[in-house]
């Protein structure tokens, strides 16, 4: 899922202290988060209460300063247990997007017309982009996290690789057909299709997660017919797509 660019303020609590961390986007907090999973234990004292507040045993580098990380971040403030009383925090944006968990469904919309969704069209079996018609999807990680974690706390970032499966009228299709791409558009772009799971299915079907912040492109028909007006493809570039977000 593509969030809104712009600076994302995260709690931080750490052995009573407090931080105020700035980061440069959303998407760059939760792969610090993929960090912090990495080097705490996550059965002690590490807890995602939220997506801004943030509970942790072990501070990583990145929060204390020294760390290079991709996960960019500034320490706006710190307070320390014995002044918490005195000071407080100040209030931050609060941003009500959900995370990106895994195991999820979610319709697909663009984040630049909102008002289309992603839609499997069961006649010709492909993804395509409607105004009038829209199909929930699971998003589901290919290969589980090498650690343990709470269900509501396996949050996906852009470098994971991911599988979509539609979900149709309460009933979980993801059993039987999943996402893959097509080069029905040449070898640069791929339409995406809905196939039966098989081997090879599974091998077209897995999607780097960061398409979603505008690797997913759309091939727009010159007629809407009944609120249809397009179908989605992989990008030939990186910024070839457009942004999507997830509602769930």
């Amino acid at each position: 899922m593509s969030f809104p660019p712009g600076t994302f303020y995260v709690y931080v609590e750490h052995n009573r202290d407090q931080y105020l961390v700035a980061f440069t986007s959303r998407s760059a907090a939760d792969e610090l988060w993929r960090v912090i999973q990495t080097t705490n234990d996550m059965e002690n004292n590490t807890r995602r209460h939220s997506s801004q507040h943030w509970s942790v045993s072990l501070l990583p580098h990145e929060i204390q300063g020294s760390g290079t990380g991709p996960a960019g971040c500034f320490v706006v403030q710190r307070i320390l247990a014995d002044s918490l009383d005195n000071i407080g925090f100040p209030v931050i944006p609060h941003n009500h997007q959900p995370d990106n968990i895994s195991g999820n469904s979610y319709f697909i919309r663009s984040t630049i017309r909102n008002n289309l969704y992603w839609f499997w069209n069961q006649k010709s079996n492909r993804i395509e982009l409607s105004s009038t018609h829209q199909t929930k999807f699971l998003i589901k990680r290919k290969t589980p996290l090498p650690f343990g974690c709470l269900t509501h706390q396996d949050i996906l970032i852009g470098t994971d690789a991911v599988h979509l499966f539609p979900v149709q009228d309460d009933v979980d299709e993801s059993r039987f057909r999943m996402i893959t791409r097509i080069g029905r558009l040449g070898e640069a772009k791929k339409i995406l299709f809905v196939e039966t799971q098989r081997a090879e299915s599974y091998k077209n079907g897995a999607f780097w997660f960061r398409l979603f912040d505008g690797g997913f492109g759309v091939q727009y028909s010159s007629e809407a017919s009944g609120g249809r007006v397009g179908f989605v493809h992989v990008a030939t570039r990186s910024d070839g797509g457009e942004r999507w977000e997830f509602v769930p």
